[in-house]
């Protein structure tokens, strides 16, 4: 069972007054995504599709299906966001599960504001992190609001696919226009390899704005080649 992925692009609009990031902005509240699944095995596969932690935003067309030895399968994925919902960036996994294998896609759902307040980016500086190390990422937060020198609280931690938290710290400053920083974890001994984010959201009162980056922690003798999540960024 192998997976193979298709990244999902619309025309790019910056947020008003914004320099600094080129989102990509989608203007309606129902999208579709596609995955091809091949099976490269000897023998048909029964596959049922399974969400984890996202599965109030995507819905696959179909959830049981059999691909035939050699054969591919176009599956369609539904992502619908509520107004209702919270800004944020939302981690998941969307799971294909066979009787004799077991495969998943890591899913990243960004949702932004059309008009934000701040724009926030977080850059990791190296990609590739043992536990014990520390993990650093550049933070960028520009302050499009006409309100100036506001003290507002930035947050940042590190989190898995499965939502668990680990690492975290959080500090104030009073912010004009911009603020560029670079900002350090600890990634936890105990910590598995694999894909992580580097989360981080700026706030203030009750306003936020929320960006990830992701890395991977690897033993020091191991190189390990791990598929790359799903991005998706959504404005409303």
């Amino acid at each position: 069972l192998k997976e193979r992925f298709l990244f999902f692009f619309l025309m790019i609009q910056r947020p008003p007054r914004s320099t600094l990031f080129p989102y990509t902005t989608l203007f309606r509240s129902h999208y579709q995504e596609q995955i091809t699944i091949t099976n490269d095995g000897t023998q048909d596969l029964t596959i049922n599709i399974s969400i984890t932690d996202i599965e109030k935003f995507i819905f696959p067309e179909e959830e049981n299906f059999v691909v035939a030895v050699g054969e591919s399968k176009i599956i369609n994925f539904n992502i619908y966001f509520s107004e209702k919902e919270n800004i944020d960036v939302y981690l998941g996994r969307i799971n294909f599960n066979s009787k004799t294998s077991s495969k998943f896609v890591n899913v990243i759902l960004d949702v932004k504001e059309k008009s934000p307040l701040f724009d926030i980016k977080s850059t990791v500086i190296r990609k590739r992190v043992s536990p014990g190390r520390k993990v650093t990422a550049k933070i960028e937060i520009l302050n499009l609001g006409d309100l100036k020198n506001i003290d507002v609280e930035l947050e940042y931690f590190i989190k898995d696919f499965n939502n668990h938290s680990y690492t975290s710290k959080k500090e104030s400053f009073a912010i004009e226009d911009s603020f560029t920083g670079k900002v350090f974890l600890e990634v936890p001994e105990e910590l598995e390899t694999g894909k992580y984010v580097f989360y981080s959201k700026v706030s203030y009162n009750n306003i936020t704005a929320a960006s990830y980056d992701t890395f991977t922690v690897i033993k020091i003798s191991a190189i390990e080649i791990l598929p790359n999540p799903l991005f998706l960024t959504l404005f409303f």
